[in-house]
């Protein structure tokens, strides 16, 4: 009877195993949050200008060359980099500000010897800019012909205006481009003699050149491409006879 008891129970406890064996599965769910970040555009912009320059008698006439010792022949050496900053975005307008560097080298167009020089000692009593003739150029102990003459001028500048978005690549622009002249030895007057460079020769100019100027730039936009006019409504020079020369650029701009 003792070993029916004992089967009994074990045949019970293997039943229990098997018809109430539970297993409790604790299922945690995951939730993956992705964190969105929104990228901004930068504010910071790189402008990168390069086009024709010259001097002319009134604002628009620079690219003009004329029998004129203060004319000049437009020439590819005019060149502006800035790194500006947008302090406002309205709709399609966006305002920035920004700082530069500016290398403006005129060519005379001098028909004969080609080299023009400051003549601080003319009887007028003003500082004159004349074209050396072969009588002036022997008594310097200069050769008569074969002359190359150049003005440098190098600003820093204080760019600021606002640019108009007609679409994502077209556009207009306008810019105040204040800036203040800086001299160093390769500002000035420069000579070339049949190719070479004459720097001992090299005039200043300091004191002549207009200290400050402020330039107005438009800008039409295409993609990252522009096509800008400059002009000025200062004048180059200052106490000379003739302050009425004034520069002109136009060319093409980058734009990042």
């Amino acid at each position: 009877m003792l070993a029916t008891a004992m089967v009994f129970s074990a045949n019970a406890q293997t039943t229990a195993k098997r018809g109430h064996t539970t297993k409790n599965t604790n299922t945690s769910s995951t939730t993956t949050k992705k964190k969105v970040t929104d990228v901004k555009p930068s504010k910071s912009t790189f402008s990168f200008l390069m086009g024709w320059d010259g001097l002319g008698h009134s604002m628009f006439s620079g690219l003009s060359s004329a029998n004129d010792p203060y004319a000049t022949k437009p020439w590819f050496n005019s060149w502006q980099l800035e790194i500006g900053y947008q302090v406002v975005s309205v709709n399609q307008f966006t305002g920035f500000v920004g700082i530069g560097y500016e290398s403006d080298v005129y060519k005379f167009d001098g028909e004969n010897s080609g080299f023009i020089y400051l003549d601080r000692n003319d009887p007028s009593g003003k500082a004159t800019m004349k074209e050396g003739s072969a009588a002036y150029l022997l008594m310097e102990g200069l050769e008569t012909e074969g002359w190359e003459s150049r003005l440098c001028a190098r600003y820093v500048t204080i760019p600021m205006g606002v640019d108009f978005a007609v679409s994502e690549d077209f556009g207009f622009g306008l810019t105040l481009v204040p800036g203040f002249n800086f001299t160093t030895k390769n500002t000035g007057l420069k000579y070339k003699l049949h190719g070479d460079n004459q720097s001992r020769l090299r005039d200043s100019l300091k004191g002549y050149v207009n200290p400050f100027k402020c330039d107005v730039r438009l800008n039409v936009k295409f993609s990252l491409a522009n096509l800008f006019l400059q002009f000025s409504p200062v004048p180059l020079f200052k106490d000379t006879d003739r302050n009425d020369v004034y520069p002109l650029r136009f060319g093409f701009m980058l734009k990042l």
